[in-house]
């Protein structure tokens, strides 16, 4: 079991009774082996294996404890001085022991009973790992800074703890986190990081899979794109060829094969005219008397043609106007041909006169498709035209109260589709509201059912916690899950203190609850975790003898995969009947508690063992007197 210090034991006056330790440095404070750590104890008594035990007239009478800085009262009682001054602030100004009333004026320093117990012989608090020195107490301060049996966290903050004398050999040899140079490129990194760091060094060296050569890793990638033994694609693998040769290769096989790519270019070609709409190439490409044109003579008689389009609007803006078009129509205006001329082409005679054959498709394509559009205003304008005409008719019938006998027969389409769609809407809204209304007397029926099944439900769940509580037979471990959210929290303030469920000591004992601080409370805060026992209303009470008597162990498990290295922290807890933690509660839970302030190191619980899979595990295990 790892001990990182001496308990100190002191009730809590307005929550609970807590016990100090000693403090650490933490994980962060870098140090080497040779620097003294300072022992922040606890303001309460002395708490050490003393030789030979004190007389009882040394003890605090509030904390129990040997005196710390002790303090007589006129009634010549004697007091360690925070627990006799914090007695009077956080209760009756009365002495604890006689009930006699007592101001602070009234005490005053005992030095001689504080140069009696400077004085007192007392083994290490390390004995336990091996450290068999008696100090006196004056000493004890000096003697823990050197002492090669304490635990001393690792300075370089791996989860490791040591004795100090086993610490210089572990920060220089065994150390995760020690710092180590890398024999390829010379740079420091930490030992558990050489691994990752070989696998990206530039400078170590590799062999090319291809053709054997040695080189550095940051050469290699260059290599590749230049190592002639690297398979590569043939130039012509867009078009179809399957080769993959050596880059060294790559021209033998385009000069043996270049009627395969000749066929392959070719049948490319044919598939991009194709594409284009262009299913077979003129045959008398070099004869414009025949008609035909080469394709660049093409391409500049389509972007002619397209000029000559937008000159020709440009002339007569109202050539496609739709109304133009439709009074065009109607007054028996004909537009035959539209003329083109000729482009500077190549491959037409200049003097000639003639229009090529694209040029004359494009003019009668032009024409054709002006005459559909105008055709199509017309048909639009008249169909519009007679629309409104009967509009307006139905509406003046509709005034007069009589049907016109003259001309077609009224057109009411509008007037009965409003009617038949108002219908459908109003049978339709119709249902969709008899609908939501049963839908929410459901709801209703639903909410109550759902209201009696969530009460069932929470009924059995306290009943089965109630039933785990009792099985557990005095021996719980609490599973904290998501334990970084849930400290993150606590350091903000949002939830300081964390309650476990119930649990019994047996199917028919004690009531008992834990209380954890993820952050620490009062001096502790930020720094340690603080663990303490609650005792709760059972239904056995009247059957139990109060106050309690016995032992409460309480230890934050390690949860180490490896039993044969789990370190569980473990501290017992003596029941003090004159304290009221230890009393009857009288209400549900008793508000006053017992336990450490002092229990762990938080910079001990980061990147430990102590918290697997973001969980913490603590175990109460409670053993009743008799």
């Amino acid at each position: 079991m790892v001990r990182l210090s001496v308990a100190i034991m002191a009730e809590q006056g307005s929550q609970d009774g807590s016990l100090g330790r000693a403090v650490f440095p933490s994980m962060g404070d870098s140090c080497s082996s040779g620097e003294e750590y300072v022992y922040q104890e606890r303001a309460e008594g002395f708490d050490y294996e003393f030789v030979p035990m004190p007389d009882s007239k040394y003890e605090c009478a509030i904390c129990l404890l040997i005196l710390r800085d002790p303090q007589q009262t006129k009634c010549g009682h004697r007091f360690c001085q925070h627990c006799i001054i914090k007695w009077f602030r956080e209760s009756e100004r009365r002495c604890p022991v006689d009930n006699e009333p007592l101001e602070e004026t009234d005490l005053f320093p005992d030095n001689f009973a504080k140069r009696e117990i400077l004085n007192f012989k007392l083994r290490c608090p390390n004995n336990k790992q091996g450290c068999d020195v008696l100090v006196v107490l004056r000493d004890i301060q000096s003697h823990l800074n050197q002492c090669p049996f304490a635990f001393i966290p690792c300075p370089n903050r791996c989860a490791d703890i040591l004795l100090r004398r086993d610490l210089p050999n572990h920060v220089q040899f065994k150390c995760v986190r020690r710092h180590v140079e890398c024999p390829n490129c010379l740079q420091t990194i930490t030992a558990d990081g050489i691994e990752n760091h070989q696998v990206n060094c530039p400078m170590v060296k590799m062999t090319c899979r291809h053709c054997g050569v040695t080189l550095q890793r940051h050469q290699m990638s260059p290599h590749y794109d230049e190592c002639p033994k690297v398979i590569v694609n043939c130039d012509f693998s867009y078009l179809g060829c399957p080769a993959q040769v050596e880059r060294c290769s790559k021209d033998q096989h385009l000069d043996a094969a270049t009627q395969t790519h000749m066929q392959m270019l070719c049948n490319g070609v044919v598939t991009i005219l194709r594409k284009l709409g262009i299913n077979q190439l003129p045959t008398e490409v070099q004869q414009p008397s025949t008609g035909h044109m080469m394709p660049t003579e093409i391409s500049s008689s389509l972007s002619f043609m397209s000029g000559a389009l937008q000159s020709l609007n440009q002339q007569d803006p109202q050539l496609f106007n739709p109304l133009n078009t439709a009074a065009a129509v109607q007054g028996g205006a004909n537009i035959s041909s539209v003329q083109m001329f000729n482009p500077p082409s190549a491959g037409v005679a200049q003097g000639s006169g003639n229009i090529s054959p694209i040029q004359s498709v494009g003019v009668t394509t032009h024409s054709s498709l002006v005459s559909s559009i105008r055709k199509e205003d017309v048909q639009m304008t008249q169909e519009l035209s007679f629309l409104k005409h009967h509009s307006e008719g139905d509406r003046e019938d509709e005034n007069k109260g009589e049907v016109s006998l003259v001309g077609p027969p009224p057109y009411r389409p509008f007037s009965s589709l409003n009617l038949d769609m108002l219908s459908k809407q109003q049978t339709s809204l119709m249902k969709h509201e008899k609908s939501l209304t049963e839908l929410q007397e459901g709801k209703k029926v639903l909410e109550n059912v759902n209201k009696e099944l969530s009460w069932k439900v929470q009924r059995l769940e306290n009943t089965l916690r109630d039933v785990e509580g009792r099985s557990c037979n005095g021996n719980y471990f609490w599973r904290i899950k998501n334990y970084y959210r849930l400290r993150k929290e606590a350091e903000e303030g949002e939830s300081t203190a964390l309650h476990s469920p119930s649990f019994y000591s047996s199917f028919f004992g004690y009531k008992l609850c834990i209380r954890v601080n993820l952050n620490g409370v009062d001096s502790a805060r930020g720094s340690y975790l603080s663990v303490f026992i609650h005792f709760m209303q059972g239904e056995f009470d009247d059957m139990l003898d109060w106050p309690f008597s016995g032992r409460i162990i309480l230890s934050v498990v390690d949860q180490n995969t490896p039993c044969e290295v789990r370190n569980h922290v473990s501290e017992t807890l003596i029941a003090k009947p004159q304290l009221a933690a230890f009393q009857r509660p009288v209400t549900t839970r008793n508000h006053k508690g017992f336990g450490y302030m002092e229990f762990l190191p938080l910079a001990l619980m980061d990147n430990s063992s102590f918290v697997r899979n973001d969980t913490l595990i603590i175990r109460a295990q409670v053993i009743p007197s008799g």
